[in-house]
């Protein structure tokens, strides 16, 4: 729904929020609940992958808001961490935090709303779900992605171990209550269909994640490109479980993270 600030003000006594989900009937076992959107906010209309942030803070993400407000809706309250101090994570439970889009238009969880949500939520299933979704540091945001830096930064050449143009890590989560050691694989990619053809393999790992806690990872040895790779543009890619060794619970299609259409990597010529 969408409404103005009147009633914001009047009927829920919050004045000048961008959206709200009242549940304050949840104790009557009643879980039908509206998400009211002020119709006297901005929201960006980026709903793709790679689209740009808001230009300014009257700009407001409308999927960041949805899903804060869905949060409320499972149970977490507000996250208190200062989303202006240096080094504090940025979660959607952040009352501050929905001025911004948080994954440029892919709305994933931030490490601390996975965390309140387990606390919360417990899991008593027996099998293994894996996930593989871009790792975002507290205060900085995940360079698979060009609002991080420019294009021109990420590239390198045939033969070489990136160092200081290398991508950031991913965040690995096994949902469950089993530890696992998933072989995680990074490719560069002609296209977008990733692990679907001709590519060159940058580097694989296999950590050992336990249950329900996100694992920040990179291949071991860092990233290497195979000397045999061609000079030109790539998609990058990477894979939880790619040959399928582990039977997973649900539909594999939570295992793969690219790089967006706006932010290939570049092999060159180093001669």
């Amino acid at each position: 729904y969408r409404k103005g600030n009147t009633f914001f003000d009047e009927e829920l006594g919050m004045a000048s929020v961008i959206a709200a989900a009242p549940h304050s009937h949840l104790a009557c076992g009643i879980r039908d609940i509206d998400v009211i959107f002020n119709t006297g906010s901005v929201y960006g209309g980026y709903a793709a992958a790679g689209a740009d942030p808001p230009s300014s803070a009257s700009l407001y993400a409308l999927g960041g808001a949805a899903t804060h407000e869905f949060g409320h809706v499972v149970g977490l309250d507000h996250n208190d961490d200062d989303p202006s101090e240096s080094g504090a994570a940025i979660a959607f439970m952040n009352a501050e935090g929905a001025e911004q889009d948080m994954a440029y238009g892919v709305y994933l969880m931030n490490e601390d709303d996975y965390i309140g949500l387990r606390a919360d939520k417990s899991n008593s299933s027996t099998g293994v779900n894996l996930i593989l979704q871009r790792w975002r540091t507290p205060g900085s945001v995940t360079n698979w992605t060009a609002q991080a830096e420019p294009d021109s930064s990420w590239k390198g050449c045939p033969g070489e171990t990136l160092s200081s143009s290398r991508p950031r890590d991913v965040q690995a989560i096994v949902i469950g209550t089993s530890t696992v050691s998933p072989l995680i694989e990074w490719r560069l990619s002609p296209d977008n269909a990733c692990f679907s053809g001709p590519e060159y393999v940058l580097g694989t790992r296999t950590p050992t994640i336990s249950s329900n806690e996100p694992y920040e990872v990179g291949p071991s040895g860092g990233f290497k490109i195979p000397n045999n790779t061609p000079l030109g543009q790539y998609f990058l890619c990477a894979r939880i479980n790619p040959y399928e060794t582990i039977s997973e619970t649900v539909p594999i299609s939570d295992n793969m993270v690219r790089s967006s259409s706006d932010r290939k990597f570049t092999v060159q010529s180093c001669n």
